[in-house]
């Protein structure tokens, strides 16, 4: 208990240095290929970041869902298919179905 408690709009908590707070785990993402529902790759991550997802530039064994907008079978795409991975080829309406419109900003 500290004295600001509930005085101000925020708490007295802090996270020691070089420990960074988990994010809510809703998946561990790859995207792969040209996207058409966001300009960028960065601009696509950043979303799918806030809300809650780890976004990884390879195809790795904790990927469970890969982008591929393009929709081309590529090599990564092969090997997610042959993993199991969820593969997304429309990811803003993915986002909407999921989210709703509110959240997803392309």
């Amino acid at each position: 208990y500290s004295f600001y408690d509930g005085c101000l709009p925020f708490d007295m908590k802090f996270t020691p240095p070089g420990v960074l707070p988990m994010p809510m785990d809703r998946g561990v993402v790859c995207i792969t290929g040209k996207l058409k529902s966001f300009k960028t790759k960065a601009q696509a991550g950043a979303v799918l970041v806030n809300l809650g997802y780890i976004v990884y530039s390879s195809l790795t064994k904790d990927v469970t869902i890969l982008v591929n907008d393009s929709g081309i079978e590529s090599a990564k795409t092969k090997q997610a298919r042959e993993s199991g991975v969820e593969i997304i080829t429309d990811l803003q309406s993915y986002l909407e179905k999921k989210y709703g419109t509110s959240q997803v900003d392309g």
